[in-house]
């Protein structure tokens, strides 16, 4: 009898004992790793710094410049002597300075009527690799003594006078005296004071190439003939 009491206290105590909790611990998730670094390759050029790009309209210029233009030059003897013509054409010129070799694009145009210069514009782009700006030559008055403007048997024009140089659309430089010449009806050369200009182009001239170059006129010829107006 006492050992089934025994027996009985033992099972009690095992159903009246409760079981015990497993606890279990959360981890934290793991650390993520940063990405391993990328290796350069061998031959594989380092990325390159981000030069500053012209104004919009100087790149649209500039596309525009690229397209392939048939030159308009009118036979030499019908220029010779002519004090009334127009010219156009391209700025591609280089300026060697301590500040970098600054290369320069831009279109240019020259209305002559009567002996005497009614327009004469040139915009441009420039641009040493790392940075660039602009410069426009506008409002070109001549000079009150100069001869009137005509074109030599051999192609050439000269032009002394005054006008305004801008940068980025707004005049640094008024009435800087300057000089336009043009040489066989094909290059075309710009100079203008640089010490009224603070040195600012390295004390050379600007080039280009002349594309068109026509006589006008402000009224019809004889025979029908018909120019454009100046």
């Amino acid at each position: 009898m006492l050992s089934v009491l025994i027996i009985s206290s033992v099972f009690v105590l095992l159903f009246a004992t409760p079981p015990p909790i497993l606890t279990v611990k959360a981890q934290p998730p793991p650390t993520a790793l940063p990405p391993p670094p990328q290796q350069q390759q061998i031959g594989q050029q380092p990325p390159q710094a981000t030069q500053t790009s012209p104004p919009l309209s100087t790149q649209q210029n500039m596309t525009q410049l690229n397209q392939s233009t048939p030159q308009q030059i009118a036979p030499l003897n019908q220029l010779v002597d002519s004090e009334d013509f127009v010219a156009s054409g391209t700025i591609n010129s280089t300026l060697y300075t301590t500040n970098g070799n600054w290369e320069a694009i831009g279109i240019w145009t020259l209305s002559v009527s009567e002996g005497d210069v009614t327009s004469f514009d040139t915009d441009m782009a420039w641009n040493n690799g790392t940075s660039a700006h602009t410069h426009e030559f506008q409002n070109f008055e001549m000079d009150e003594d100069s001869d009137d403007i005509s074109i030599d048997s051999g192609g050439g024009i000269t032009i002394e006078g005054d006008m305004d140089i801008g940068t980025n659309g707004v005049v640094s430089w008024p009435s800087v005296p300057a000089e336009i010449t043009i040489q066989q009806a094909k290059i075309v050369t710009i100079s203008v004071d640089h010490e009224e200009t603070d040195n600012h182009f390295g004390g050379q001239s600007v080039h280009g190439t002349v594309i068109s170059l026509t006589p006008c006129s402000a009224s019809p010829g004889p025979n029908m003939q018909l120019t454009g107006a100046c």
